[in-house]
C-alpha cells in the first residue's frame, strides 16, 4: 500500500523525530542564516558518537525530503536553512 510523502519521512524512530524537531526549532528562529552539519551539531549539542550523527544526518535528510528546510554547497561545504514550517510529526 503506497503511503504518502510526509508519512514516509516521519516513519523514524522517535529519536530522529526529535532531532528533526530540535533542528527545525533552531533554523526557524534563524531564518536568515545557514550552518553546517557540524555547526548545527554543536549548537544543539548532539554528541559526537557515530550513532548520534547518523541520527542526526538522518533528521537532516527528512528535513530536506519534508522540504522544512533546505541545504546547499557553497564554498565546498554543505550548508542548511531554513524552508517552511515543519508538517506534524505525530
Amino acid at each position: 500500500m503506497p503511503i504518502t510523502k510526509t508519512e514516509f519521512h516521519i516513519a523514524v524512530e522517535q529519536r530522529i523525530r526529535e532531532l528533526m524537531r530540535r533542528t527545525h526549532g533552531f533554523l526557524s528562529a534563524r531564518k536568515d542564516l545557514a550552518y553546517t552539519e557540524a555547526e548545527l551539531r554543536d549548537a544543539l549539542g548532539v554528541p559526537a558518537d557515530p550513532g548520534s550523527e547518523a541520527a542526526f544526518r538522518e533528521a537532516l535528510k527528512a528535513l530536506d525530503g519534508l522540504e522544512a528546510a533546505r541545504w546547499g554547497i557553497v564554498g565546498g561545504e554543505e550548508y542548511y536553512i531554513y524552508h517552511q514550517d515543519l508538517p506534524d510529526l505525530g
